[in-house]
C-alpha cells in the first residue's frame, strides 16, 4: 500500500509541476504578443525619425532580452520557449513586461529611437542582475564571474 501511495504523490507533484509550466508558457507568450505589438509601434516610430534599419528590431530586441537572461551556448531555436522552465518562461514573462514599458515610455516622451533601445536594454540588465541569468532548461542562477 505504502508504495501506491508514493507513486500517487509523484503523479500529483508532476501533474501539479505539468500545469505550473503550462501555464508560465502561456504567460511568456502573452507577454511576447504585447512586446510584439509595441515594438511594431517602436519600428513606425523609429522609422518616423528616418530610421532605414527598423523593421530589424523585433529581432534585436527579443535577442536583447534571450541574451541577458540565458547563457546561450547554442542558436535559438524555434522552440525555444519550450525548453525554458515555469521558472525561466516567468522570469522571460517579466523581461518582456519590462522592456515593454520602457519602449512605450521612451516613444511617450519623444525619445530618439536609439535611446529607446538602450532604456529597454538598460532595463532588462538591470532586471537580470536581480534574478541572475540561467542555462535554458535549468534553474540555477550561474555564478557572476562565469
Amino acid at each position: 500500500m505504502s508504495n501506491h501511495r508514493c507513486l500517487f504523490v509523484e503523479i500529483e507533484q508532476f501533474t501539479q509541476e505539468v500545469a505550473a509550466w503550462q501555464q508560465a508558457h502561456a504567460n511568456s507568450r502573452s507577454a511576447w504578443q504585447s512586446l510584439s505589438e509595441t515594438i511594431q509601434s517602436l519600428v513606425v516610430f523609429a522609422k518616423g525619425q528616418g530610421c532605414i534599419t527598423a523593421s530589424r528590431y523585433h529581432t534585436s530586441i527579443l535577442a536583447m532580452i534571450y541574451q541577458a537572461l540565458f547563457l546561450l551556448e547554442q542558436p535559438v531555436s524555434e522552440d525555444f520557449r519550450e525548453t525554458l522552465t515555469a521558472t525561466q518562461n516567468n522570469d522571460l514573462a517579466a523581461a518582456q513586461r519590462i522592456v515593454q514599458r520602457a519602449i512605450q515610455e521612451g516613444m511617450d516622451n519623444g525619445l530618439l529611437h536609439k535611446v529607446i533601445h538602450r532604456l529597454a536594454k538598460d532595463r532588462v540588465h538591470a532586471f537580470v542582475e536581480l534574478i541572475g541569468q540561467t542555462k535554458p532548461g535549468s534553474d540555477q542562477v550561474l555564478d557572476r564571474a562565469a
